[in-house]
């Protein structure tokens, strides 16, 4: 199980650090992982995010071998891993100063497409 809130994060606005919080709590209970991709202003800052199951998930597809890719037909998954490890790059800063893309959007939409 893998879990991505996309809200303002746990220092957010109004129930969203209670969504955060409980969505960690579930997803331990449940031994899956979670991302927290911040969407408003707080999405600037690192500290508002939490791409731990992000991460996890490009190792895990990192490891998937060749044959299983090509098994699948095309390269859709190395073709996955690359788009998610590039949205990541654009959004694990430690601020984002200009962020007209919204790199939270952008990964949290590449995140929702991995098998």
């Amino acid at each position: 199980i893998h879990c991505n809130t996309l809200n303002s994060g746990p220092f957010g606005a109004g129930d969203d650090p209670e969504i955060v919080h409980q969505t960690r709590h579930a997803a331990a209970a449940a031994g899956g992982k979670i991302t927290n991709t911040a969407f408003n202003h707080f999405r600037r800052s690192r500290r508002a995010n939490d791409f731990s199951g992000v991460k996890d998930t490009l190792e895990r597809l990192g490891r998937v071998s060749r044959e299983e890719n090509d098994a699948a037909g095309n390269d859709k998954l190395d073709n996955v891993r690359k788009e998610l490890s590039k949205c990541l790059s654009k959004a694990d800063v430690a601020i984002r100063f200009s962020d007209a893309e919204n790199a939270s959007l952008q990964l949290s939409t590449v995140l929702a497409v991995v098998p």
